[in-house]
């Protein structure tokens, strides 16, 4: 604690006076407020703070503190965000569990000369997709599907004859 000394004001009183550290009890606090409220204020100020305020004004929190409002409005559009990607997970989740179902129907109807005919054409597909690495494997997209033809598929020779091919195609 601070060293405390006494000395008499005006009228004789005795006015108690504290170096620099404050010895607050409720009661020591309230009576020191009311005795030294504006001049100590501004006597105990840092020196590398300027003192913007008028000695009588009340001293209020700092502007860039955030008010209650705004950790409120803060809050709530946190959780709109988590609700909508909520809604969106669980969207996503419907359409691809639908794509899922459509495809099985597909498959399960589809005649069995087409499937032989397009197996080798999905291994090659996959085979591609393999050597690229692609983070979604062999999911078929319109950009993978076109450097496929491109780079396997549209340079190499015809594999069979075709009655529709000219004669001059090797």
């Amino acid at each position: 604690m601070g060293r405390t000394s006494h000395r008499k004001g005006a009228g004789g009183a005795r006015q108690h006076r504290n170096n620099g550290i404050a010895n607050h009890t409720p009661s020591n606090a309230a009576n020191h407020a009311a005795n030294h409220a504006p001049s100590h204020a501004a006597n105990h100020a840092p020196s590398h703070a300027p003192n913007h305020a008028p000695s009588h004004a009340p001293n209020h929190a700092p502007s860039h503190a955030p008010s209650r409002a705004s950790n409120r409005a803060s809050t709530r559009a946190t959780n709109h965000a988590i609700d909508r990607i909520s809604i969106d997970a669980i969207n996503n989740l419907e359409l691809r569990a639908n794509a899922q179902r459509v495809l099985s129907i597909i498959h399960e109807a589809r005649p069995d000369n087409t499937i032989i005919t397009y197996s080798p054409k999905q291994k090659e597909f996959q085979a591609f997709c393999n050597r690229k690495q692609y983070h979604d494997n062999d999911t078929v997209t319109e950009d993978k599907l076109l450097l496929f033809l491109v780079e396997d598929v549209a340079n190499r020779p015809l594999r069979g004859k075709s009655r529709r091919v000219d004669k001059d195609i090797p």
